[in-house]
Order: structure tokens, then sequence, then C-alpha cells
């Protein structure tokens, strides 16, 4: 192997997005909102199909004659801190990957050197898995919005430094194809960054090379599978180009057919058919775009057998989930929600244990295996430990603004309201006079907590589904907890201080120190509430999760392809890998002092770039300072053929 520099990746350690941030609050909050109230920016999936028409494609991607067995690998819900996407990556960059018994957590060996592979033989598993021929990315690319620099931070450098490199026998790079669809996140900037990266074929991304034009595609295996790639984009539904190549592609296939659909979201885990307000619920619309891609298989007679769909692939939701619906024939057909590439954990607490899923919802679909399971889920939705920390903006803005908000009302009423919290001490109840003669004396206070009370409870209403009495008194609640806690540190603190001020120093350690306490106040408050909320009413299962930021139970899919049909194997990963080294020059375990511990800390803190040149033929340029130890989560899922 050469020395000689030929190639350069410039590697961003960034740390977890943090969902409660004030500019990802903003602004995925507001690219939400345009995707919800316009689909003008959809119609760019007739541009691509258009183009792609013009060139000579609208075909399949046919991998029939690979010599098989084929092995594919399936990640949703990646490009989000690096330690749990690259540890993902890592994985999944690996020429050979260990597993045992269900459970059973295996350290996976690491390659002596920067150009050098384990072989099958290294490794001590009960079984070891070859690498994915091909890649597919089930939605979700990157958080928390598309960007041409999110992509490369997010998603490219991680599985860039996971696999630069993949050389055949006789030196020539081997490229491992990919295949991806966007989920919600990667339609929020109109799909434009989404189609640069990932829908010009010839592109790479280490050694993975694009195969697609389009943002939907089919490829043809061999011993009759297909797998069926689908983009619903934000608005659950098609562009009439994308259901005519599905309609073209159901006319390609042959008597027994197996099809794998890979879809954004795994609608029928919450499918209702009307909301709270008994209006058609966009769950519901969601499953019925699944299912018309499904009919369009299974109707398809073919010499008196029908194809079918074996089994639905779906991110969006961040754990693994599956379950198994029986048809009349006895064929089971795998509903798998599979989000674990490397976004926050979404725990499996609130997941139904059957779901209906036929036209008149007469098919059920019972639940078989979560990870984490749901009992593991709940224990985790009450370990908030590091919810202040990690959304300290949020909570320091909070509290500002609730100190605001009690200055204006002491403002409008001097001595009345914080004399009258000070009193509540001595058993004297006489606030709600207080607030009263406050409101009543100026119309600003009113108004001010009227919009405060609001958005509160356009907080409570992130779930689209829930009732709206359990919107309203959760967020009322949850303002009047704050006011509570905000209205006691003014009191304590503002009230019997501020009036003995002597000098501008006492002013000024006074003030910031209230905003301390009411910073750590209306955190504590906030976890409280999320889990009382999550727990009593069902709200905000999502987050509790996100702000937590929890990066590790992840997971992805290793599918073998061979004549007997479909084998999936689901992979869970409990700890990620938080500690990484270079992995030219450097022995397998290289000793990390205080130092470099140090640096590496700072470098996630800033996310400072590194620019990292490498060889041809590179195979990896980190290693886990502890091996990554994965297992498989449930035994592997069988999905045969019949007829034909």
């Amino acid at each position: 192997m050469s020395d000689r520099k030929d190639d350069t990746v410039q590697i961003t350690r960034k740390g977890p997005v943090s969902w409660l941030d004030l500019r990802s609050l903003l602004d995925v909050g507001l690219l939400a909102a345009i995707s919800a109230t316009s689909d003008k920016r959809t119609p760019r999936r007739e541009v691509l199909a258009a183009l792609d028409i013009a060139i000579g494609g609208a075909e399949y991607a046919d991998h029939s004659a690979l010599p098989g067995p084929v092995w594919l690998d399936y990640v949703a819900d990646l490009g989000d801190g690096f330690d749990a996407t690259h540890s993902i990556a890592w994985l999944i960059g690996r020429d050979h990957l260990g597993v045992g018994q269900a459970g059973e957590a295996v350290p996976q060996p690491i390659p002596p050197n920067d150009h050098t592979e384990c072989s099958a033989t290294d490794f001590t598993a009960a079984q070891v898995l070859p690498a994915g021929r091909i890649t597919i990315f089930g939605g979700d690319l990157v958080y928390p919005f598309a960007t041409q620099n999110a992509y490369e931070d997010r998603t490219i450098g991680p599985y860039h430094a996971a696999r630069p490199w993949q050389l055949t026998a006789e030196g020539e790079n081997d490229a491992r194809m990919l295949f991806s669809i966007p989920g919600n996140h990667d339609w929020y900037d109109g799909l434009g960054a989404f189609v640069q990266r990932f829908c010009q074929p010839g592109r790479w991304m280490g050694a993975w090379q694009v195969q697609q034009r389009r943002s939907y595609f089919a490829i043809k295996l061999p011993h009759r599978v297909w797998v069926w790639g689908v983009d619903l984009a934000t608005c659950d539904d098609f562009d009439a180009p994308q259901l005519e190549y599905f309609e073209s592609r159901a006319r390609d296939l042959g008597p027994g057919d197996l099809v794998i659909l890979c879809v954004p979201a795994p609608a029928w885990v919450y499918r209702k058919a009307a909301d709270s307000d008994g209006k058609q619920s966009r769950s519901w619309e969601s499953w019925h775009k699944i299912d018309k891609i499904r009919q369009m298989v299974e109707r398809t007679i073919v010499l008196g057998a029908s194809p079918r769909v074996g089994a639905i692939l779906a991110g969006d939701l961040h754990h693994y989930a599956r379950y198994e619906a029986q048809d009349g024939s006895g064929n089971a057909t795998q509903l798998i929600t599979c989000g674990g590439g490397g976004a926050y954990l979404l725990g499996s607490g609130s997941l139904p244990q059957q779901v209906q899923i036929g036209k008149e919802a007469d098919v059920a679909a019972v639940r078989k295996a979560a990870y984490p399971t749901p009992e593991q889920s709940k224990k985790l939705a009450r370990n908030k430990t590091n919810i202040l920390g990690s959304n300290w903006q949020l909570f320091a803005l909070l509290g500002a603004v609730l100190l605001l908000l009690v200055w204006g009302l002491e403002s409008a009423a001097p001595s009345s309201v914080l004399d009258a919290v000070w009193r509540l001490f001595g058993g004297q109840n006489g606030l709600g006079a207080a607030l009263l003669a406050a409101l009543r004396s100026h119309p600003l206070p009113l108004l001010l907590l009227g919009a405060t009370a609001l958005g509160f409870v356009g907080f409570a209403a992130s779930d689209r589904d829930a009732a709206r009495w359990k919107v309203i008194l959760a967020g009322l609640l949850h303002f009047c907890a704050q006011m509570a806690v905000i209205l006691v540190v003014a009191a304590l603190l503002i009230k019997p201080l501020l009036p003995a001020v002597a000098s501008v120093l006492t002013f000024v350690w006074v003030i910031p120190l209230a905003l301390a306490l009411a910073w750590v106040a209306c955190g504590v408050v906030f976890s409280l509430y999320l889990a009382a909320a999550y727990r009593g009413l069902g709200l905000h299962g999502e987050e509790v999760f996100s702000a937590q930021g929890i990066e590790d139970w992840k997971c992805f899919l290793r599918i073998k392809v061979d004549d007997d049909g479909v084998t999936i194997y689901p992979i869970g990963l409990e700890k990620v890998c938080h500690s990484w080294s270079p992995a030219r020059g450097r022995p397998p375990f290289p000793t990390v002092g205080p130092l470099q511990k140090m640096i590496r800390v700072a470098r996630r803190m800033v996310a400072a770039p590194e620019a990292i040149s490498f060889a041809k033929g590179t195979t990896h340029l980190l290693t886990p300072d502890t091996p990554l130890a994965p297992h498989l989560i449930e035994p592997p899922i069988a999905i045969r053929r019949t007829g034909g």
C-alpha cells in the first residue's frame, strides 16, 4: 500500500441536535408550518421525472444478476450527532458483522490498521453476516432540516469516515450501491438539497455511490425479490409520475414475486379513521397511500399467482418495532419501524399492542417486538437529568420572560402582587385579589398574561390527534405552575432585597441571581410537566425524549436475499461510541490521556472541522476506543415466497 495521499475529507464532529434550542425551534417550526400549509414545492418530483424520462430513464434498477445471496442494509433517521451516526455507519461500513443469540451483545473486532478489514475468521460470534452490497437510507437523512452543509457535516462526513474506499481484489474501486427516500426533514427545503446529494447517479459518499435520479426507486434483486422505495413528501400524497412509475413496476412483477416496501413513516402505528374533531386524520390518509401501493402489488395476477408485499419498512419513529399481520392464506406481512440510524431515541412506551390495517379495519397487526421495550422506554422517559443543561437557552429565556411578566404585574399594581405572594407564606390568602387589582388597573398585563397562556397551550398541542380538552388542560396547568414558581422566586428574592438596595453592586448581583433561579425553576417545572403530561394525559410522547436527546439505543436492519426468500436481521446497539481515535498509525486500543480527552470534548463543543488525508484503499478513518457491541434485537425474521 503506497503512502501517497490520494484524498482528503473534512470531518466535523457535530454534537446531537438540541430540539429545544431556540434557533432550532424557530427554524423547524417555520419550515414545518410552510410545509403543512402549502404543497407548492412538491412538483419538484414531476420535474425530476420529466428529466429522467428525457434521458431515457424511468426504469427500475436491475440487479437481478448479482451472485447470491445478496445482502442489503436498511438505516433510517440518520444525520444527527456525529457519535451516534458514525457508530451505526462504522458497523455498516465493515466487511462483516458478528451476532449471537437475540439480546446477546457481541463486541466487534477492530481492524489492525486503516487499510485492513477483519475477516470472518476473526470473529468469535455464533454467526457472521456479510456487509450490505446495497444500502438503503429510509428517510430523514439529516436533522434538523436539509441544507448542503447539514448533509455534509451530519451525514456525508460520518459515512465517509466509516468507509472511504472499497477495492476489489484487482485494486479497482467497488461501489456499495446507495438508494434513498426522503423524510419530512429532507422535504423542509422543498427537496432541493436532497436532490443534489442523492438523486444524481455516480455521486460518491465514501464507498457508497448514488444510483437513482428520482426521490423514489424500484430495485429488482435475484430470486424474484423487489425493493420499492416510496416518496410521500410532507403532504402524504403521490405525484402522478410516481404513481405511474409504480403501476408500471407492478406490470413487471412475475408470479410469486416478493416485494419489500420502504416508506417514510409507519402510518399503521397511529392510524385513526378520524381525529378528535371528527375530521379525517392525517394518519389515516398516510396509511391509505401506503395501502394503495400494497394493493397495486397484490392485485397483479401473473400466471395465476399474485406477487405479494412481504414487509413494509419505515423510519420516522426513532426505535425498533415490528407488527405482524396474517392474511387468510397463511402469509404474514411484517410492518417494521427501524428509525435508529443516529437520531435521538424515541421510546416505544406508547405503541399499541395491536393496530387495525384492513380497509374496513378488519385486519389486525399484532406487535411482536419493540426495542427498547415499552417497560425500558418508560424508565428512560423518567430519566430527565440532562434536560436542564442541554436546553438551558430555552429555560433561561422562559425564566426571563416570566420575570418580566411579573414585573409588569407589579408595575400595574405596586406593592400588591409580590406582597400577596409574600403573605402566602404567613398563611394569608390574598394573591387572587392582588392579581385582579393588577389586571384591573392596566390592560397590558392582561394581554401579556393571556398571550403567554396561549403559548403554553400551543406547546401542549404538539400532538395533532390529541383531544382538545387534554391540550387546553395541560397547557393551562403548565402555565400556572411556571407562573407560580416565578412568583415565588420574585417574592422571595427581589421583593425583600430590592427595597433595601444600598448600592449599584447589590442591584447587579440580585438580578443575575433571580435570573439563575428562574432558569433552574423553569427547567425543573418543565421536566415535571413533561413527565406528568406523558404519563397522565398521553401527551408529549415525542418531547419527553427529544428534550433528553438520548444518543444510545440505535438500530438498523441487515437483510439477506436468497432462493428461500428474505431474512431480516434486526441489529441493535445499546451504547454508541463517544471516544474515537485516528485509525492510521495507531494501535487498536490507544492510550487516551486526560489532555486528549479534554481536546476531544472541546472539539465537539465548537464542532471544528478536521481535514483528514488518507491513501487509496483506506477502509476507515477512525476506530472506537472501546469495541462496539451490537446484538440481535430478536431472532431473524424469515419472509418466504408463495405460489409461482
